[in-house]
Parts: structure tokens; C-alpha cells; sequence
């Protein structure tokens, strides 16, 4: 039976982690997974992974060998860098931690504990368009400030 970490972020306060979690649950208990630990946060996507409490909760976890993989529901959960999310992943990989990732239903590691080669290319991809989302919010935001600024002084 494998040991399970959930993992849920959201950016803001006014949002909840509560649906990410229940699905991923439910997705535990129909593979008859062992959650072992849940972990939430609430922190902006583009912070760097390494600052996170997560970061630190997963290696005292790994290297303690007390869980087998890591559930997520989307790719943007582990951040909207690229290069973190990359980085993580091989970091998982290099410790046969495997990430399941709920919506692609795919994990990193094959059941044979060898690394699913298909999953990289899908990897940056998804975590790419991860990181230019953040970046068109980011403009669409500074835009409709800057229109709300403009309509205040007509």
C-alpha cells in the first residue's frame, strides 16, 4: 500500500484548499492509498519553492522514508516556475518519491519505480503555460487598475 502526502496550495486567503483536498482523498481511497500526511498552504504561486514550509515538510518526510508519493491536483500547485517545478520533480524522482498529478491522472514514476520518460515533455509544457498564466494575470491586473485610475479622473 503506498504512502501518500497530499498537497494543496491556494495563492490567496479568501480562497480554500477544502475541494483539492477532498478530491485528492477520495482519489487515495479508490487507489486504497495510505494518506500519511495532508499539507496545505496559502502562498503565492511564484514564490520560490524553496522558501516554502512545504519544501522542508516533504524533505524531513522523504528523508525519513515515510511516504511513496505525492498527490496534486494540477501541475500549478507546486508553483508557477518552471524551474521549480522541474527541480522538485527530479528531486522526488532522484529519492523514488513519485507525483501524481490528479487532472493528467499520470505520476512520475512508473510502477516499476523507474521514471515515466512521457511525463517530462508533458511536464514543461504544462508548467510553462503554469507560468505564462500567472504572467497574463499579472498584466491583466496592472491593466485594469491603470483603467480604473484613468476613469477616477474623468
Amino acid at each position: 500500500m503506498s504512502r501518500i502526502l497530499i498537497y494543496s496550495r491556494v495563492s490567496t486567503n479568501i480562497q480554500k484548499t477544502d475541494r483539492q483536498i477532498a478530491d485528492l482523498e477520495n482519489l487515495a481511497k479508490s487507489k486504497n492509498w495510505n494518506i500519511v500526511k495532508i499539507i496545505s498552504e496559502t502562498i503565492s504561486g511564484t514564490s520560490e519553492m524553496a522558501s516554502r514550509q512545504f519544501n522542508s515538510d516533504v524533505c524531513n518526510f522523504i528523508e525519513n522514508k515515510l511516504i511513496d508519493k505525492i498527490l496534486i491536483t494540477e501541475i500549478s500547485r507546486l508553483g508557477r516556475r518552471v524551474s521549480d517545478a522541474i527541480n522538485f520533480i527530479e528531486y522526488l524522482s532522484k529519492n523514488r518519491i513519485s507525483l501524481f498529478i490528479q487532472t493528467l491522472g499520470m505520476e512520475t514514476l512508473l510502477d516499476n519505480g523507474k521514471v515515466n520518460h512521457m511525463f517530462k515533455p508533458i511536464l514543461i509544457t504544462l508548467a510553462s503555460f503554469a507560468e505564462m498564466e500567472r504572467e497574463l494575470l499579472s498584466e491583466r491586473i496592472k491593466g485594469g487598475l491603470n483603467n480604473a485610475k484613468l476613469m477616477e479622473k474623468r
